[in-house]
């Protein structure tokens, strides 16, 4: 069985913690990742997190 590599002691990212991710879906409500520090964790962006300014489609954030 393969192991799982973290970059840290915890399991989970604390609050407002920068992540590097990987996206894996984006829908209407948001944005579906996988935290690659923490072994690939699913992880889940909700749009209003995405940016500050206004959000018209969430398909044209880069």
């Amino acid at each position: 069985m393969a192991t799982v590599q973290r970059f840290y002691e915890n399991k989970l990212p604390i609050v407002n913690e920068l992540c590097v991710v990987s996206i894996t879906k984006i829908d209407e409500m948001g944005v579906h990742c996988k935290l690659l520090e923490y072994g690939e964790l699913p992880g889940f962006i909700p749009t209003p997190e995405l940016s500050v300014a206004r959000i018209r489609q969430i398909q044209n954030i880069t």
